[in-house]
């Protein structure tokens, strides 16, 4: 291969490399500019965001390694992509959207709804928009790994409320198999 034809495989590869590394981008400033309109009562809602925040940190890390590397090996380094300016922008993203959203899940206030007086209750919880099991096999996967991050693995929702999230979103023959279940925190693991 000429010199000639090497350069414009490594161009190519940057370039690649350099899509690669905007779409990144793009998804860390997607989510700090929905972290900037989530308020106190829909954090819940951004945590699956602020979940993907290190896939993409990793993948953005591999990216940046590589064109460090190609950059090296450039035989005209006119071509090559900056580094450093770019990392430090996304890693500006990243931390504020972060520390955003550790703000806003710090300064919910904490629940008291003891598990008897759930049911009782004239209190709502807020609407999580998590899309309703009937019990079809087909929806299972999509629910319940929403269900899971946004509603079950939230420390700041106590088991009842859990539970109430569960039967809200239950249609059909997934709400029939739970019906009769009394409000326990083993009740809610066997109903998931």
């Amino acid at each position: 291969m000429t010199n000639e034809e090497v350069l414009q495989s490594q161009i190519k590869k940057l370039t690649v490399l350099k899509s690669t590394r905007e779409k990144l981008f793009a998804q860390v400033q997607n989510c700090y500019d929905s972290v900037k309109r989530t308020t106190v009562d829909t954090a819940l809602q951004f945590k699956p965001r602020y979940e993907k925040l290190e896939v993409i940190e990793i993948e953005m890390d591999k990216t940046q390694n590589a064109i460090i590397q190609l950059n090296a090996d450039l035989l005209d380094n006119r071509h090559a992509l900056e580094v450093c300016k770019v990392q430090t922008a996304f890693d500006d993203l990243v931390f504020n959207t972060r520390g955003r959203y550790l703000d806003l899940v710090k300064t919910q206030p904490p629940q008291q709804i003891s598990s008897n007086s759930v049911a009782n209750s004239n209190q709502h919880l807020p609407r999580i928009n998590i899309p309703t099991f009937t019990g079809r096999i087909e929806e299972w996967s999509a629910f319940f790994s929403l269900f899971d991050s946004v509603v079950h693995k939230n420390d700041a929702l106590s088991e009842a409320e859990k539970f109430q999230y569960l039967r809200s979103y239950l249609r059909d023959d997934a709400l029939t198999v739970i019906a009769n279940f009394h409000l326990t925190p083993r009740k809610l693991r066997t109903g998931v």
